[in-house]
């Protein structure tokens, strides 16, 4: 017979790091099935919530809001009584 050699039982360190290579493939695999469709469905939404990038927009954007309301309140005044909404 040749020299075989037998198998030697695994030490209790090396079954530990087994077991932690193990966990991290394991919690790679579910963060991949998690994150990737997360991040397919946020890129779909970028577009409808995007935000110029543009110094001042939002005040710019705030403004002419406020201009609209103060027209439709001027307007709907006038409609009804002048004298009580000045």
């Amino acid at each position: 017979m040749g020299s075989e050699e037998v198998p030697q039982p695994k030490s209790s360190e090396e079954m530990k790091r087994d077991l932690t290579l193990s966990e991290e493939r394991l919690e790679q695999v579910v963060a991949q099935d998690i994150v990737v469709p997360l991040l397919k469905y946020l890129d779909g939404k970028k577009g409808k919530y995007a935000i110029s990038k543009e110094t001042g927009f939002y005040v710019e954007m705030i403004r002419k809001r406020e201009q609209k309301r103060q027209r439709r309140h001027t307007n709907s005044c006038e409609m009804r009584r002048p004298t009580v909404c000045m």
